[in-house]
This record gives structure tokens, sequence and C-alpha cells, in this order.
């Protein structure tokens, strides 16, 4: 079916959203070199004073979002930071979507290498870090190619959500650290914590799971559903908007965010491969209730495996990293303190906190209580 979405759409419909929700700030829509949609955000008619307000900041979304999300957060990052510049993922939002063959996607030959042989680690150990490269190397191509908004001479934080904090995390792994590697890390929800369940934990998935897990390992995505869908998409992401946000907005900003994610949405796949190729879904057993399966969503290769694999001297001179779940956040799992415990007694700055009354988009969900969490943080790190 017919899916009426074009560039010239999406840039609409993205500028048109933030102007009603962002005043007060000024906004430069830009495009990089490299095909990155971003912008630029300040405040109007002053300069942030202060430590905190001479830093830039880097803003990243998450899965299948864009940089429109975080419309309730740019005023008040305004006044914190001199600058914040706000990316769309290579793939994703309004950035430009290298064809199937460019994408993070496993392929159909590599699907049935792991259909025939069941050498499921074989494929990943290929797949993961090409993917991973696929968004790290164009953010490092980003800021090398603006680095009139990445001076050395200042510092820069990255502040990431999802999937997309999985993604910063590895970018602040392979950043230079003498040229520009990010001075702090804020990681909002982020995918790859914790690590997956251990196999002897694990269950038969229900035939649900099994139907869902087949169509998401076969490259099947949420985004190609809206697409078949064709002029009833919209109608679809407003269902879905509604729900999950509990009719927050009146009609005007509702139509103008379902506008934007609809378009966003319907743009043709590229980056929402990274949904197969760096995640799985899982069922396992409760380890707090015997008798009860829990089903999650994990990554390929969780941040853990860096944190434990790296050397307590190089974990002290990582940057200052600050790790904020909603407190009913469906990525949230029990043992995430835990995580943060053993990185800390390994040398890392990690500092955990619970955000109230907020699920996965806790950014939008309690947007004033994630700011004062951010700068009671720089504040304590001097950052």
């Amino acid at each position: 079916m017919y899916a009426p979405t074009s560039t010239l759409l999406l840039e609409a419909a993205q500028s048109r959203l933030l102007s009603h929700f962002c005043k007060g700030v000024d906004i430069q829509s830009r495009r990089s070199h490299g095909g990155i949609n971003y912008i630029v955000v300040e405040k109007q008619h002053a300069s942030a004073a202060g430590v905190e307000g001479q830093k830039t900041l880097l803003l990243v979304h998450g899965f299948g979002s864009g940089l429109g999300f975080f419309l309730a957060n740019y005023v008040w990052l305004s006044t914190s930071y001199s600058k914040v510049v706000a990316i769309d993922l290579l793939g994703m939002g309004g950035s430009d979507r290298p064809s199937l063959d460019k994408s993070p996607r496993i392929s159909t030959l590599q699907l049935a290498y792991k259909f025939m042989t069941g050498a499921h680690d074989r494929v990943d150990e290929v797949v993961v870090p090409q993917s991973t490269k696929f968004f790290t190397s164009s953010i490092e191509q980003f800021v090398r190619e603006e680095e009139h908004l990445f001076p050395e001479s200042s510092p820069f934080h990255v502040a990431a959500h999802s999937m997309g904090a999985l993604v910063a995390w590895n970018y602040m792994l392979s950043a230079d650290p003498k040229v520009h590697r990010p001075e702090a890390l804020i990681l909002l929800s982020p995918f790859g914590i914790p690590s997956p369940p251990l196999t002897a934990t694990r269950t038969t998935p229900s035939y649900a799971l099994t139907t869902f897990r087949f169509l998401w390992e076969n490259n099947v995505t949420p985004q190609q559903l809206v697409r078949l869908a064709g002029s009833q998409g919209r109608s679809m992401i407003t269902n879905v908007l509604n729900r999950r946000f509990n009719s927050r907005w009146d009609k005007e900003e509702l139509d103008l965010i379902a506008e934007y994610f609809y378009q966003i949405t319907a743009a043709p796949a590229s980056g929402e491969y990274a949904m197969n190729s760096l995640m799985i879904p899982l069922s396992f057993a409760d380890p707090e209730t015997p008798g009860r399966t829990n089903t999650g969503i994990f990554a390929k290769r969780p941040i853990s495996l860096d944190v434990e694999s790296c050397s307590s001297p190089a974990a002290a001179n990582f940057p200052p990293v600050l790790v904020l779940f909603g407190d009913h956040d469906w990525l949230r799992f029990p043992n995430v303190e835990d995580f943060v415990q053993r990185a800390n007694a390994k040398g890392y700055r990690f500092h955990y906190r619970l955000i109230s009354k907020a699920g996965h988009h806790l950014y939008l969900d309690n947007p004033d209580e994630v700011h004062a969490a951010i700068h009671e943080w720089r504040r304590a790190n001097k950052i």
C-alpha cells in the first residue's frame, strides 16, 4: 500500500513540532555532509553562565525514534548547556537511509546459515560489530565534520536514550581520548544493561513468543506494519501515542506529534534493522518468583561485557556516567543495581537513579525530575 511520506513532509513535520513545543529557544535545523539530520538549540537573547553553561551536549534518540521526541527537554537543556546538538541516528529519523546492503541488517544468506546450522553466535560475531559500527562511525564522522560545534577547548557531554545509549556507550569506547572523546555520558533508560539471562535460566518460549521471535529474527519490524497500513498508518500511530501517554496532549499537539512520528516511521527501512542485529527477545525464569516466566529484550553484546573486560586503571580513567531509569520502566531489570555496584568496584564512576512516575520514555514522562537529576549529578562531579 502507498505510504504518504517524503523527506519534505518529514522536515515540515519536524519543524512544526519543534516550533510549537520549544518556544523561547533558537533552533537551527541542519544536515551534515554525511547525511545526518540534526538541530542546534540555544537559548534566545541570553548566554548561559557558570561552569555548566559552558558545555555542549550531544543528544541521541532511541530505536525507531528521532530528535523530535525530546520536545519537553530542549528549553531546560538550553539553559544548562551553551548549545544542544541533537542528531538523528543514521538510517533513522530524518537522516539518510542507506540501502539494505549498507544497513545494519542480517542478510538473507546469514539468516539461511543460522537456520540450517543453528550457529547463531557465529553470525552474531560478525553482524554485531558491523551493525554497531554503522552507527558509531557516522557519529564519529559527524563530530569531525562539525568540529565548530565541538571545539577541543570545550569538552562536550553525550546524553542518549535506549538503543541510542548503547550506541553512545560504544561511541565513547571508540572515540579518541586525545581529540573528541566526550567528558561525560548520560544514559537514559539504556538498552544493554544488564546482560541477557544465563542460559540455564532461560525457558521454552510460548507459542506467541515463538511466532514473535520468528518474525523478529527474519527482519520484520514494527515500522513495516505501519508502511503496510498505508494511509491508515497515521491512525495507528495516533492510537499508540494516546495509549502510551494516557491522552496527555490536546488534539492539536497530538496531531503534531503523531504526524512527526508517522513520517519518521514510514520512511524507507534502514537503521531499524538493528532490532534483529543488535537485540534478542528471551523468556527466562523469574529469579524472585518460582514458576513464573519473564520476557525481555536484551543486547546481544551488553555493556557489562565491556565493563567486566576493562582493566581497573582504564576504568578509573573512564568519564563519569549517569544512569537513569523510570520506576516502571519495562527495560529496567532488578540486577541493574548490581551491575552499577560491580562497575564502581572496578573503578568506574557510575551514578544510578530512579525517576519516579516514569516508564521507558522517562524524559517525556517526568522531564522535571530527569532535569534535576542531571543538574545535581553535574554539580557533584563539577562537569
